[in-house]
């Protein structure tokens, strides 16, 4: 436990802030419960996981960059996002910035032109349930549990983006086996790109039962 750490940059995107506000509620409120503290990405703006990565590959580089930028601002490494979207969004920008110098340099002038900071570092992005998994951990969860989620059956529906594909997410490649060559970048923190599992330890931690939903559970 504990190698991401307890203080992150917290980037909601646009559907939490909005349409699916209660999921941004409830996080927060889990965080907190874990002793987990969520540093809110002040004037953040769209990822454009829908809305640009089909039209403009810089474009949407460009905009996860933006936002990167103002998490090294507030001092931090990590970004985490609830919202799959947001984080396949944020985890590919990631790995183009990572992988290709040309890019990097790229979008740093790109950034400069724009008035913004430049990116010293590249912060990492996690999805909750990977920072949720690892910072507390399925023995905190069930410490915390007030009312035991006890005969409540559960479908733990991930879908595609958390997992895949496995070079943006830095997921296992189940195809690879649990190998360091299987493991992108040698990330420490990595679920299973065909069968993931941290959703079903957080769940049964809190007293559920996950019930059999593959292949749905990452389609």
């Amino acid at each position: 436990m504990g190698v991401i750490g307890k203080r992150v940059a917290y980037y909601p995107g646009c559907s939490l802030e909005g349409a699916t506000r209660a999921y941004d509620v409830s996080t927060r409120i889990v965080a907190r419960e874990l002793g987990l503290e969520l540093d809110y990405l002040e004037d953040y703006n769209c990822c454009g996981a829908m809305e640009s990565k089909n039209v403009t590959f810089m474009g949407t580089l460009l905009l996860n960059a933006r936002n990167m930028s103002l998490a090294r601002k507030q001092g931090h490494d990590v970004i985490v996002a609830p919202c799959n979207g947001c984080s396949f969004s944020l985890q590919r920008a990631e790995y183009f910035l990572q992988t290709d110098s040309k890019i990097f340099e790229r979008v740093n002038s790109l950034l400069k032109e724009g008035g913004v900071d430049l990116l010293d570092k590249i912060p990492e992005t996690y999805h909750i349930l990977e920072w949720f998994y690892h910072e507390a951990g399925p023995q905190k969860v069930k410490e915390k549990t007030k009312r035991p989620l006890r005969g409540l059956k559960v479908a733990n529906y991930y879908g595609c983006l958390y997992t895949r594909p496995h070079f943006y997410a830095r997921t296992y490649s189940h195809a690879g086996g649990q190998s360091e060559e299987a493991r992108p970048r040698r990330r420490e923190t990595a679920d299973d790109d065909e069968h993931p599992y941290y959703m079903n330890a957080l769940f049964e931690a809190a007293g559920a039962t996950s019930v059999e939903f593959e292949p749905m559970h990452t389609q």
